[in-house]
C-alpha cells in the first residue's frame, strides 16, 4: 500500500491525530488494517441483556491483528525496555483511536459512522490487546487516562492509532515515533 493511498483514503483519520495531542508529536502512532470489531456482543430483549455471546473468528481475527501490528511497533522502537525508557518519568498516556469502516460511497467518507459495534466496545479491545503487546511500556491499562475513540466511513477500513505522553517524559524520554504501515512519516509529524 502506497503513502498517498493511506494519505489519500485516511487523511481524515490520520490528521485528526494531531489534534488530539495539540500538535504534540505523539510517542507512538500507526495504522492497522482490516474491519474493527469489537469483543463480545450482548443479546438482547426489550432493552435488558440476556446473555453474552463470546467473540467470533472475525472478532478474533481483529485482535490477532491488533497484537501483531502493536507488537511490531514495540519492536521498531526498540523493543520493551525502550518502550519503557520513553515514557519514563510520565505518570498518564493519552489513546487516540479512529476506527474507519469500509464504504464504496465517496459522499459518506469521513462522516460519523453511527451503527455497531459500538465505540466503547471497540475501545476496550484495543485497551485490553494493546496492553497484552506492551504498547504501555509493561503498565496497566490503566496509565492510559484519556481515550479519545471516534468511528468513520472510509475506503480503507482499518485503525488509526497514537499514544501520546500527557506528562513530561523523564530525562530519559525520546518521545520517539513508531509507525507500521507507512513507508514515511505523515507531514504533520516531521520536525
Amino acid at each position: 500500500m502506497t503513502v498517498s493511498r493511506i494519505k489519500r483514503e485516511t487523511g481524515e483519520a490520520m490528521a485528526d491525530l494531531k489534534n488530539f495531542s495539540h500538535g504534540a508529536r505523539p510517542a507512538m502512532c500507526g495504522w492497522v488494517g482490516g474491519t474493527p470489531r469489537s469483543g463480545q456482543t450482548a443479546k438482547m430483549a426489550r432493552g435488558r441483556v440476556l446473555s453474552w455471546a463470546a467473540a467470533g473468528k472475525q472478532s478474533k481475527v481483529w485482535r490477532e491483528k491488533l497484537e501483531r501490528d502493536f507488537r511490531l511497533s514495540v519492536e521498531d522502537m526498540g523493543g520493551a525496555d525502550a518502550v519503557r525508557e520513553a515514557f519514563k518519568g510520565c505518570k498518564a498516556l493519552g489513546l487516540h483511536l479512529v476506527f474507519t469502516f469500509g464504504t464504496c460511497d465517496r459522499a459518506k467518507f469521513g462522516t460519523e459512522h453511527t451503527s455497531r459495534p459500538d465505540a466503547d466496545n471497540l475501545q476496550k479491545v484495543v485497551l485490553d490487546v494493546a496492553k497484552k503487546a506492551g504498547l504501555f511500556g509493561g503498565r496497566d491499562d490503566a496509565a492510559v487516562s484519556r481515550v479519545d475513540a471516534s468511528k468513520v466511513w472510509g475506503a480503507l477500513p482499518g485503525l488509526a492509532w497514537s499514544l501520546t505522553a500527557l506528562t513530561p517524559q523523564g530525562a530519559g524520554g525520546t518521545g520517539h515515533v513508531v509507525e507500521r504501515g507507512v513507508a514515511e512519516l505523515p507531514e504533520w509529524m516531521v520536525d
